[in-house]
């Protein structure tokens, strides 16, 4: 599934990002947690420790949020296969 948050994307409250990182999580079989969270700004990161994937917004002057960063690759061992990986073809089967 591709990430259905962009860089830059503008959202009108909470409840709309916490609802679409719910949808990436469960569509690539990953968890998330909150790391940081307070009125103004959210950091999410994958559950797993040391894991790189990270998704941070911000509310503007307008009260919008942002998604200001994003990084939609995981570098956990939980991570979902791609169909190209090598351990994952036929002939290694």
């Amino acid at each position: 599934m591709n990430s259905p948050i962009v860089l830059g994307e503008i959202l009108r409250d909470w409840s709309i990002l916490k609802e679409k990182l719910e949808r990436w999580a469960v569509g690539d079989h990953f968890a998330f947690r909150v790391k940081n969270k307070d009125q103004r700004r959210a950091n999410y990161v994958c559950r797993m420790e040391g894991c790189s994937w990270r998704v941070y917004a911000s509310k503007s002057q307008a009260g919008e949020i942002e998604v200001k960063s994003l990084s939609e690759s995981h570098t956990c061992i939980g991570r979902q296969i791609t169909p190209r990986e090598t351990y994952n073809t036929q002939a290694w089967l």
